[in-house]
């Protein structure tokens, strides 16, 4: 697991890697675990931009004085979509405009150690989660994504493969609305049934985690923002396994 952290306070820094270093999650594979360190925002964010090494978990400060708090976070979450991204503040109000690159948590430097030990646990715990998701590859001109499945609103057929229909909560760090695959419909189905897609016709499979109502011809996504619904019709072979399936997604 790499683990990057970027604090102004080294004595914090300090005080971090300590309390993850003493978690069960750690102590499993001690030697598994890698620190990059950084006082500075601005050595942080040459860090994102050049490095070539995975990034599984971010812990930043949010009063960072010599960086954009928002372009950092924005660059960060392009580069490595699937990373746990935690802000570290003393700030008793979050930045509204660091939620949309989905920050795991906001952690205020003023817990005791009883809750940042908890804290500590549910963070590694999150980022054990997401790395062991399957991941889709996926392609746009000559740009290549890793996919995981919380970021996939549904996948159709397409003449070579599949096309990816990307969640609306992540199309801005993405960029692109659509990616294509080689792989078939019925592959990727094996591969994401148990994340909770399923067939809503032959041509494409939907992720029930973002669908709000379904009827016996169609079914409506949850809106995103200002954005119109976005709906998809409902083949009548596929009706009763979707309605099933959708039922036992929502207990």
């Amino acid at each position: 697991m790499n683990i990057v952290i970027c604090d102004s306070d080294k004595e914090y820094i300090y005080y971090l890697k300590n309390l993850i270093l003493k978690s069960e999650t750690v102590l499993k594979n001690p030697n598994r675990t890698l620190f990059v360190e950084f006082a500075s925002g601005r050595a942080l964010l040459s860090y994102i931009k050049k490095a070539k090494s995975q990034c599984d978990v971010l812990i930043m400060d949010m009063e960072l004085s010599d960086v954009d708090i928002e372009e950092t976070a924005r660059v960060f979450r392009q580069k490595y979509t699937q990373a746990v991204f935690v802000c570290c503040t003393n700030i008793c109000k979050p930045v509204d405009n660091i939620i949309k690159y989905r920050p795991f948590r906001y952690w205020y430097k003023d817990y005791d150690d009883n809750r940042m030990q908890l804290e500590v646990s549910e963070l590694l715990g999150e980022a054990e989660r997401v790395g062991s998701e399957p991941v889709i590859l996926g392609h746009n001109y000559n740009r290549h994504i890793k996919l995981l499945p919380e970021e996939i609103l549904f996948i159709e057929c397409s003449k070579r493969g599949c096309k990816i229909n990307i969640c609306p909560l992540y199309v801005e760090n993405i960029k692109y609305k659509i990616w294509n695959t080689e792989k078939k419909l019925h592959e990727l189905y094996s591969v994401l049934s148990q994340y909770g897609f399923e067939y809503a016709h032959n041509s494409y499979i939907v992720n029930l985690r973002y669908v709000k109502k379904l009827s016996s011809v169609e079914l409506e996504f949850v809106r995103f923002g200002q954005n119109a619904p976005v709906m998809l019709s409902v083949s009548r072979a596929r009706k009763d396994e979707l309605r099933k399936k959708f039922e036992e997604f929502n207990i």
